[in-house]
């Protein structure tokens, strides 16, 4: 890292993170030998701050009642940061929360890094603001982050209406790819959402690696660990957006954001960035451990990472796509340290996808959520002024607000809609779906023919254990069929409309059948929370991007 240190001033500045003031200069503190990063965590006009857990990615320590840490580091990470004891938070710059500092000096010379923090007594009731895949890559898709998403997020966040709102990214800020085609690196991603009104702290994600990277292409587990590949390319994130993997707590809630992106190529060549697959390194491991021996078992821990460590089908996933090279990658041993806490719950992205799934590996269990995708597939249905990911789930984010250790609310936000917008409704006698672009997924889904059956198909996103749906055709409930997995048929007709790319099947479809071409339908879905959605389905319904677009039923 010292190779990279000439940079300092310049990583510094973008990322609008100086290091803080050491405060009284006569305030010294006796290093221990071997010490190498040491300093005092305050709070409150410097009264010190005890049980605050500095790490520098390999090793954690906690202070003392004098606020005071020493570590004793090789600096491989090049950063320092802190975990605030529940109870207290830190500063921010725009939305960059100031909880790390990038090492200066050489690895065998001591150097002082101090933090300060506020405390914050409230915290039990706290709110998670949760975006999935954002992909900031050129003036196109900035202009709609800020128009759609940061306009939306900041709109949301009037005095009293949320508890302490805090962000969390789940991966792919910006894209590699682009860093180079388009010169869109991820300084102007951070540069974008500083706009945002609230502290954002993040999760790498593949597109968060750099691509160009100069390495090799891995062959074996033991040769990613041996030459540090996947640690290489994560040195311009680690500059610019901080270590991946830490923890933080808001209240009762023990936060970790981890990095479960394993690359395995060079980028050479390679017009989507780097291959990779899921798991964690030893050091990741390693860094978990030294983590978790400060928390109490019984502590609800919340797990953010990019990529799910179960598929939509529900299946625990055993590599990315096509490359399955390294076996046991995601066995019963990858979850291991958490053994004797409490995981509570685990957030994902990576798929631009929304699925819940409770997912075992050996013999750890929690709800897995995946979090949908903010730039849906790559903002490319925006233009149109309907915004959906490649399941037709709308773009949007989760917003989670908690109570105690328990979850009160938790609701997928779509960009374009407002509020509660759990479902969407097609009438399917005017439904013909015939483009060559989604002629199979239309035929496999039963839309590629014309129909005068009177079916109406509801497609319900984000669906779990304690939600209903209940459907009523002149004051009749009518029986809902379950499709389990189908094509949205939005999505094809999107796919038709600019989509980038093929859709993909979800796996909350529902139908029931009117009596009547021309019947209204009234269908209400509520959450296990009891927030209810309501549509008075009035038939015939067009089958439009227009009527999409122009659909409103929130309360």
């Amino acid at each position: 890292m010292i190779k990279y240190l000439k940079y300092l001033a310049l990583v510094c500045l973008a990322l609008s993170c100086t290091k803080p003031e050491a405060g009284n200069k006569k305030d010294t503190i006796e290093i221990d030998a071997g010490t190498t990063i040491y300093g005092r965590v305050s709070s409150d006009g410097g009264v010190p701050v005890e049980f605050a857990v500095v790490s520098d990615g390999v090793k954690c320590v906690r202070t003392g009642a004098d606020g005071v840490y020493q570590l004793a580091s090789a600096k491989k990470n090049g950063i320092v940061y802190i975990c605030p004891p529940p109870y207290y938070t830190v500063g921010r710059t725009g939305s960059q929360p100031l909880f790390y500092q990038l090492l200066e000096s050489e690895p065998s010379s001591p150097e002082r890094h101090d933090f300060t923090l506020t405390s914050d007594p409230d915290q039990d009731n706290h709110t998670r603001f949760v975006f999935g895949d954002i992909h900031v890559y050129n003036d196109n898709s900035a202009g709609y982050f800020s128009n759609l998403f940061v306009s939306k997020v900041n709109k949301m966040l009037l005095p009293g209406v949320y508890k302490i709102p805090v962000g969390l990214t789940l991966g792919d800020m910006s894209w590699d790819l682009h860093w180079y085609k388009s010169n869109y690196r991820n300084t102007k991603y951070i540069a974008l959402a500083n706009a945002l009104n609230l502290p954002v702290f993040n999760t790498v994600g593949n597109h968060d690696h750099d691509m160009k990277f100069d390495g090799h292409w891995i062959n074996s587990k033991q040769e990613l660990e041996d030459t540090g590949e996947d640690w290489k390319v994560e040195i311009p994130y680690r500059e610019k957006q901080g270590p991946t993997c830490y923890s933080w707590n808001i209240g009762k809630i023990h936060y970790i954001s981890m990095d479960d992106v394993l690359t395995l190529d060079d980028g050479t060549g390679d017009d989507d960035g780097r291959g990779c697959t899921l798991g964690f390194t030893e050091a990741d491991l390693q860094w978990l451990r030294e983590d978790l021996k400060f928390v109490n078992p019984g502590k609800p821990i919340v797990l953010s990472v990019h990529i799910p460590f179960s598929n939509i089908e529900g299946t625990i996933r055993s590599s990315y796509e096509k490359l399955n090279r390294f076996a046991g990658l995601n066995s019963k041993h990858m979850l291991e340290p958490f053994k004797g806490h409490n995981l509570q719950l685990v957030l994902s992205a990576h798929i631009h996808n929304l699925y819940n799934n409770k997912v075992t590996i050996g013999d750890i269990s929690f709800p897995e959520f995946n979090c949908g995708a903010v730039c849906g597939h790559f903002w490319s249905t925006s233009s149109k002024g309907l915004s959906i990911c490649s399941d037709g789930v709308p773009n949007g984010f989760r917003i989670m607000e908690w109570s105690g250790e328990k979850l009160k609310s938790n609701i997928y936000q779509p960009l374009e809609k407002k509020g509660f917008y759990p479902f969407r409704s097609y009438d399917r006698n005017c439904i013909q779906i015939t483009s060559e672009k989604s002629q199979s997924e239309a035929m496999a889904s039963g839309f590629y023919t014309k129909s005068s059956d009177n079916y109406v198909y509801i497609s319900v996103w984000d669906w779990k254990e304690g939600w209903s749906i209940s459907v009523t055709e002149n004051g009749k409930e009518l029986p809902v069929e379950n499709l389990g997995r189908i094509f949205d048929p939005l999505a094809l007709l999107m796919r038709s409309n600019g989509m980038s790319s093929v859709s993909r099947a979800g796996f909350d479809m529902r139908r029931v059948k009117a009596s009547s071409p021309n019947s209204t339908l009234v269908i209400t879905v509520k959450d296990e929370y009891g927030h209810s959605a309501t549509e008075t389905m009035t038939r015939p319904k067009e089958f439009s991007i227009a009527t999409y677009k122009a659909e409103d039923y929130s309360k």
